[in-house]
């Protein structure tokens, strides 16, 4: 049986969690292993890329982790869990917030902080996930980590409801920033839609929803294992070497045209262009040792 390796941009559609789009992927595709990166909370849209077969060993190699939000929020109001999805714990009929304080507030987000995740979220406390300590009213504080965001865009201003373009790096909360927004400007804030239209290299205008991978349309829209990669320095074998490579043994190329610092990280082709895998070069030696090897020897 042919092993699937391969990354899906997914446009994930609302009301379904990122863990059962990749139990629908992998009922359309067959893939024996999979995963995503970046969770996506029901509530929103967006880019989630999925990883298949061996795909999911080069996940922690991404060099881009940028994320980039389109965001609506709701000023006046309060929730449980930050968005729409909880209970509604506050209203403030009348929100009187000038265009010059809102923008303020929102501006003073961007760069280091320290942000408070939700506690209907997927963090754990104690070794359990916090959003089931929550629904079993066991009570419990969240230590605050520190995020970084790079820009905040208000896109859409028509008090109290808000639009916002968000570009961070991974681990900020969204329905956070939301919350900590109302708190700022003391009237209380809540996420009404988010869509996430960037993570890394992946953006929103090429990714296709669960619904078209249907009938094998998703091997049209498969992105090789590599393209995680191609940030790395690019390294051409013989058969010789690619052999040698995959059998575990280290290779010597000498008219290698790429300069490398000791321990770097080089992607390995063959020469019929097909990825090998990762070597890692020992400059005091000028040996490239096997790192992360996808093809086998065959039989």
């Amino acid at each position: 049986m042919l092993m699937i390796s391969a990354i899906l941009n997914i446009d994930k559609n609302p009301g379904i969690t990122s863990t059962n789009v990749d139990k629908e992927i992998k009922k359309i595709t067959g893939a024996n292993k999979i995963g995503h990166v970046g969770t996506l909370d029901p509530l929103a849209t967006g880019v989630l890329p999925v990883f298949m077969g061996q795909a999911t060993r080069l996940i922690n190699f991404m060099n881009d982790k940028t994320k980039v939000y389109q965001c609506d929020f709701e000023l006046g109001l309060i929730s449980d869990t930050y968005d729409l999805e909880g209970e509604i714990t506050k209203v403030q009929n009348k929100v009187s917030i000038s265009i010059e304080s809102l923008n303020s507030v929102v501006s003073s987000f961007i760069g280091n902080s320290f942000q408070v995740p939700p506690k209907y979220s997927s963090v754990k406390y104690k070794g359990k996930r916090s959003y089931t300590l929550v629904r079993k009213g066991i009570e419990f504080s969240l230590e605050p980590k520190q995020i970084y965001i790079d820009d905040i865009k208000i896109i859409e201003n028509n008090i109290p409801s808000v639009s916002l373009v968000v570009k961070c790096t991974e681990g900020v909360y969204i329905r956070s920033l939301i919350n900590d927004i109302g708190e700022k400007l003391k009237c209380g804030a809540v996420l009404t839609k988010l869509r996430r239209i960037r993570s890394g290299i992946f953006t929103i205008d090429s990714s296709i929803s669960v619904q078209h991978l249907e009938n094998d349309h998703w091997e049209m829209h498969k992105i090789p294992i590599d393209h995680l990669i191609n940030h790395l320095p690019k390294l051409n074998t013989s058969n010789d070497q690619k052999y040698k490579l995959i059998t575990g043994q280290t290779i010597n190329i000498i008219d290698s045209e790429i300069k490398l610092s000791d321990q770097a990280l080089v992607r390995c082709y063959d020469n019929e262009n097909s990825f090998i895998g990762i070597a890692k070069y020992d400059q005091s030696n000028n040996i490239y040792l096997p790192h992360k090897i996808f093809i086998q020897e065959a039989n």
